[in-house]
């Protein structure tokens, strides 16, 4: 299905999907909504996925004020995550340790730009152009990324960023490298 994004005047959607555990580090993702909220209110944002961290985390976004613009979805079937990502317009990541987040991948793919912390493999999977970076734990640098994307949102080439996602990620692109890997080994 093609992406099915907020048209102008309506809210920007900002997704994340994540199991709710502290390493996530979701309290910095809604402490960094609760900063953009001073100076903006055109976004939501949906949380999908569950966890242990839920009940504080709920309290946390009715505690900053947070609880018009945040919902919390829970686990969701693939195809729904799926659907999310089609009617969002940036994905973000707040983990304090990551390698390779499957989820940033899954955003690329979906073309969506993404806002993420600055942790182990994701500054070599989101460049520059199709995205933002923030140290982790800092909620202004986090509110300060995502409002640059959301008020650049039109300038991100959702194709682009798909295209460069199937491009380098995909599984037939990884399954031949590993191939090549394994027959490299084997011819040694």
């Amino acid at each position: 299905d093609p992406p099915q994004r907020p048209s102008s005047g309506e809210k920007k959607r900002i997704l994340t999907v994540a199991r709710l555990h502290p390493i996530k580090e979701l309290p910095t993702l809604l402490r960094g909504l609760a900063v953009l909220n001073r100076s903006r209110d055109d976004f939501l944002l949906d949380i999908v996925g569950d966890g242990e961290s839920r009940p504080d985390l709920e309290s946390l976004a009715h505690r900053l004020g947070l609880q018009r613009q945040v919902t919390f979805h829970g686990f969701q079937p693939t195809a729904t995550v799926a659907g999310f990502m089609r009617r969002s317009n940036v994905f973000v990541l707040s983990s304090r340790s990551e390698n390779c987040p499957c989820a940033v991948l899954e955003a690329l793919t979906s073309g969506l730009p993404v806002v993420s912390s600055d942790v182990g493999g994701v500054r070599e999977i989101v460049p520059k152009h199709m995205g933002a970076l923030f140290p982790v734990g800092d909620e202004e640098a986090l509110a300060g990324s995502l409002s640059s994307v959301l008020d650049r949102l039109d300038s991100y080439d959702q194709f682009e960023i798909a295209a460069y996602a199937r491009a380098n990620f995909s599984r037939e692109v990884v399954g031949v490298q590993i191939d090549e890997a394994y027959n490299r080994v084997l011819a040694s």
